[in-house]
């Protein structure tokens, strides 16, 4: 209830539906809230950070969260625990106008390391490179985190890139750029996908 007591952002995506029930033991009330819009991405880290610390479970450096931002392919973020997720996606062709960009919606401000290893689902793919993206205009950058390619077996990457909290951190999946248009069988999976904040 203290979502709604204290209250919590997320409690603003909610009202109370007329009337109350009770249990049956003396004293024991029920309010039930209806949801009247949906919740933002950071209403909802919000809360999950909030719930974490209120349960002692993670502190809240440790909870990143990613979303799709673009992409015309399948794409997919999978949280396996622990503050670790996993990326389905296949890249864009470089002529094409809409990348495959997933984004790291939790607010994240200086040095940050950035770990997981790339796995294929068809060997025929020509390889891709994975880019950390930060800022916007003039004040972009760009880190590429590596080239991979089918051959590797779970090639494994580790960075430390810089995070702005005013503008966010995103990951683009690209070509290869030997082999720019030619994407044909190259969805793979990024695996045990890690951000955390630098030492």
């Amino acid at each position: 209830m203290a979502a709604f007591e204290d209250p919590w952002p997320i409690a603003e995506d909610f009202e109370i539906a007329e009337g109350s029930f009770s249990l049956g033991q003396e004293g024991t009330v029920v309010r039930v809230y209806r949801r009247i819009r949906p919740t933002t991405p950071e209403v909802a880290i919000d809360t999950a950070r909030r719930v974490s610390l209120l349960l002692g479970l993670e502190s809240p450096s440790s909870l990143m969260m990613w979303r799709v931002l673009s992409s015309d392919y399948p794409t997919q973020v999978v949280e396996t625990g622990d503050g670790v997720v996993e990326l389905t996606a296949h890249p864009a062709r470089r002529s094409n106008a809409t990348p495959t960009r997933f984004e790291l919606i939790t607010p994240a401000t200086g040095s940050m390391e950035i770990a997981g290893s790339v796995w294929f689902y068809d060997r025929h793919c020509s390889g891709v490179e994975l880019v950390a993206l930060n800022g916007t205009g003039l004040k972009r950058q760009e880190q590429r985190l590596g080239a991979f390619f089918p051959r590797d077996r779970d090639a494994g990457f580790s960075a430390t890139v810089l995070a702005d909290s005013t503008t966010p951190l995103w990951l683009d999946v690209r070509s290869q750029s030997e082999t720019p248009e030619d994407i044909d069988y190259c969805t793979l999976i990024i695996r045990d996908l890690r951000v955390k904040a630098g030492g």
